[in-house]
């Protein structure tokens, strides 16, 4: 740079200095991209999202006055600031009794599971306050998570619903809810999304969602008409299977 600087200066004459020539603006049309440090992410779908570990919630819909049982799998991942959320849903209009059971629809379990329909979400998290609050989409369709952690308690991944004891002169359709059998519970850790407003709450759960650590929490719900209508949470089986309803 200095030898340039030289030479210029003796062609032109030692008694003036010469300023390095100005670079030609660029055209008009030329294309300057400015992104800001924020806004550069990285992709949603990386590995390290797809192997973070799954926080699992499950929700069984059954009972005796069900047409189709459904059963859906909520897994969500996290990496940093990224995240994905899988949505399996499974249906059935079958099941079987329990030995000695009337009630051609008063299902022991289910059986006969329909092939999956699935949903997959993905995109970012960030902390506000004591929140999480996850902003994810599948394609057109948004879905916001709020969440925050939280215990629950649950049942054994083999505790089944059964009605309460009743009185004799107790009436069939005073909202009985149901109860676990075996009535033992343990509280577990949970992240818990998407309260449930104070107006729309069944007396069962305060939020949508409630992720735990794999193989998660399942919510069952068992609609059998004026005999049962309630749910809780139950632990899911080490193997992911589904357990017995009633």
């Amino acid at each position: 740079m200095h030898r340039a600087l030289l030479a210029v200066g003796i062609l032109v004459g030692c008694d003036r200095a010469e300023r390095p020539p100005t670079p030609a603006p660029p055209p008009r049309d030329a294309a300057v991209a400015i992104v800001p440090i924020d806004a550069v992410t990285v992709s949603p779908d990386a590995p390290t999202v797809a192997s973070a570990p799954a926080w699992i919630y499950r929700e069984l819909q059954t009972g005796a006055i069900v047409g189709r049982h459904t059963l859906t799998t909520y897994t969500l991942r996290q990496d940093g600031k990224q995240a994905a959320l899988d949505v399996e849903t499974r249906t059935t209009s079958k099941g079987q009794r329990p030995a000695g059971s009337k009630d051609p629809f008063m299902y022991e379990s289910l059986v006969d599971w329909s092939a999956p329909t699935t949903k997959h979400y993905a995109g970012t998290v960030e902390t506000a306050g004591a929140k999480l609050v996850f902003h994810l989409a599948d394609g057109a369709d948004p879905l916001e998570l709020p969440c925050t952690k939280a215990r629950r308690a649950v049942a054994t991944p083999t505790a089944v619903r059964r009605p309460h004891p009743r009185k004799p002169d107790q009436d069939g359709c005073s909202g009985e809810r149901g109860m676990w059998v075996p009535a033992a519970m343990t509280k577990l850790d949970v992240l818990s999304c998407d309260p449930i407003p104070k107006d729309e709450q069944d007396g069962d759960r305060v939020e949508r969602y409630a992720f735990a650590p794999a193989p998660g929490v399942e919510f069952l719900y068992v609609n059998d008409d004026c005999v049962m209508q309630g749910g809780g949470y139950r632990a899911i089986a080490a193997d992911g299977s589904v357990g017995k309803i009633r």
